[in-house]
């Protein structure tokens, strides 16, 4: 069943708070699974990813990891690093 088969006018305001707080308790649980998975993989100075159309084809590599983010520094070819960096959601981060 998809949403679409759903009928939520039948539903009263109350009902659908609770299944809005449901749905969103779900997807914080899931996303803090997803994040502490990464951050266990992942360590600084490691070399990084990023699914993002600005961050393409760079090299990246992890400066500092903070609770739910991560400081993230192009470097060259040669090993230089590019300053400034960004600051990316560790959820964004694959490990190359």
């Amino acid at each position: 069943m998809n949403l679409k088969e759903l009928d939520l006018t039948v539903f009263d305001r109350d009902s659908l708070m609770e299944i809005r707080n449901s749905i969103t308790k779900e997807l914080n649980r899931r996303t803090a699974i997803k994040r502490n998975q990464i951050k266990s993989s992942i360590q600084v100075g490691d070399l990084v990813k990023i699914d993002h159309p600005q961050l393409h084809g760079k090299r990246l590599m992890v400066e500092k990891i903070k609770i739910k983010k991560a400081d993230i520094k192009e470097i060259g070819e040669d090993g230089t690093v590019f300053h400034p960096g960004w600051v990316v959601p560790i959820t964004m981060l694959e490990k190359i």
